[in-house]
């Protein structure tokens, strides 16, 4: 199943697994777009193509939106161990991005100075240059960082620096790496 569905379709159904176990209840096109940075009505169009092919279900109603059927979790490889991983990672990344840039609203130059900043460690640590200890945790958020930016070669690589035998860390941003990882390919 997994060679039918396009990467939009692929990342679409990783994001309503993961928001459908973070919230217990549907989830909508507009939580969606926004976990994966797309356009909503180009998520309800894959809804309604992926729910042609068994993927999603349909809720009506106000609290209404889409759940992942047990073929959406066969046809990107996965299942609740993994989808919990992915939300351990969604909460890392919370973590991490406050710890990095502050809980406080930063003005944009700032953070682009800062996002420019931590791109060019991860180049120097790519190169194998870097001379202080980078943590699992930072490569971890380096991966989600390059996963946001569409780095997805850059993703990949960091992705192939973590060592498998974290297996609770490697868990946690193994779905992330995936995708950069079937990105570059």
């Amino acid at each position: 199943m997994s060679e039918k569905l396009t990467l939009t379709q692929r990342d679409t159904l990783i994001a309503l697994i993961t928001l459908y176990r973070e919230k217990g209840e549907a989830v909508s096109g507009d939580d969606i777009a926004a976990f994966i940075k797309r356009n909503p009505g180009t998520i309800r169009n894959q809804m309604q193509i992926m729910k042609a092919l068994g993927l999603v279900e349909g809720v009506p109603g106000p609290k209404g939106g889409y759940k992942p059927t047990i073929n959406a979790y066969k046809a990107i490889n996965t299942d609740l161990s993994y989808e919990e991983a992915t939300i351990l990672t969604r909460k890392l990344e919370e973590k991490e991005i406050n710890a990095k840039f502050g809980e406080e609203d930063i003005r944009d130059d700032i953070l682009l100075s800062k996002i420019k900043s931590i791109l060019s460690e991860i180049d120097i640590f790519l190169d194998d240059k870097i001379v202080r200890e980078v943590t699992v945790t930072e490569i971890l958020l380096w991966i989600w960082l390059c996963y946001q930016f569409e780095l997805y070669e850059k993703g990949a690589k960091l992705f192939r620096k973590v060592n498998p035998e974290h297996s609770e860390i490697y868990k946690e941003i193994e779905m992330i790496g995936r995708i950069c990882e079937g990105r570059v390919m």
